[in-house]
C-alpha cells in the first residue's frame, strides 16, 4: 500500500509539473506573438498629453514611430515663465493646430518653473535634447528627419506670434497639407495554438 501511495504521489507531481510546463510554454508563445504590443504598452507610460496634443518623451521610440509612419519629427522646446514659450503654448492648444499630428511625430521638451518636478528620466531626456540641438532660447520648434542612428535637422523656427495656419506652413517649408492619419500602434494578437484553435468541420454527407 505504501508503494502505491508513493507511486501516486510521484504521478501527481509529474502531472502538476507537466501542466506548469504547458502553461509556461503557452505564456512564452503569447509573449512572442505580442512582443511589439507589449513593448508599445510598456513605453506608453512615458507618452504625454499636453496642450491638446499627444507627445512622445523618448527620442528613440519617437524616431522608430516616425520611420514606421513615414513622418518627420517635430521637437518643441518650452520653458514655464518664458514669454515666447507661453505664447507658443496657446497656439499649440488651438484646434486649428491639431492637424500637425497627421504629419509629424511630436516630441516635447517642457521645463516647469520648478525643475525638481521633473522625474530623473524626463530631466535627463530634456537636457539631452537641449544639448544635442544647442538650444539657448525656448519657444523653439525643430523639424527633423528620423534617420537610423540619429536625427537630421531640417528646419528651426523660433515662435514670433504667428497664427496656427502660418506656423504650420513654416513647419512644412511651404503650404501645409495635412496627411491622412496613420496609426502604427501594434494590435494584440489572439492566441492560436495549432490543433486546438481550429474549429472542427462538420461531416458532409
Amino acid at each position: 500500500m505504501g508503494v502505491t501511495i508513493a507511486g501516486l504521489d510521484i504521478l501527481v507531481k509529474r502531472i502538476i509539473w507537466g501542466v506548469f510546463l504547458i502553461v509556461l510554454a503557452v505564456g512564452l508563445y503569447w509573449c512572442w506573438l505580442n512582443g511589439d504590443w507589449l513593448i508599445y504598452h510598456m513605453q506608453r507610460q512615458y507618452d504625454k498629453e499636453a496642450y491638446g496634443l499627444s507627445w512622445k518623451v523618448d527620442i528613440s521610440t519617437a524616431g522608430e514611430k516616425a520611420r514606421k509612419e513615414e513622418k518627420q519629427l517635430l521637437i518643441v522646446f518650452l520653458k514655464e515663465g518664458d514669454i515666447t514659450s507661453d505664447n507658443l503654448k496657446r497656439v499649440l492648444a488651438q484646434p486649428t493646430f491639431k492637424p500637425v499630428e497627421n504629419n509629424y511625430v511630436l516630441l516635447l521638451v517642457d521645463y516647469p518653473a520648478d525643475i525638481s518636478k521633473l522625474s530623473t528620466r524626463e530631466k535627463t531626456y530634456c537636457d539631452e535634447l537641449v544639448k544635442r540641438y544647442n538650444i539657448d532660447k525656448f519657444g523653439v520648434l525643430i523639424v527633423a528627419e528620423p534617420l537610423e542612428g540619429g536625427q537630421k535637422e531640417v528646419r528651426r523656427i523660433r515662435y514670433t506670434r504667428e497664427m496656427p495656419s502660418s506656423l504650420l506652413n513654416q513647419l512644412a517649408g511651404g503650404r501645409f497639407i495635412a496627411k491622412p492619419m496613420v496609426d502604427s500602434t501594434p494590435k494584440r494578437q489572439p492566441l492560436k495554438i495549432p490543433g486546438l484553435s481550429a474549429k472542427p468541420s462538420a461531416n458532409k454527407r
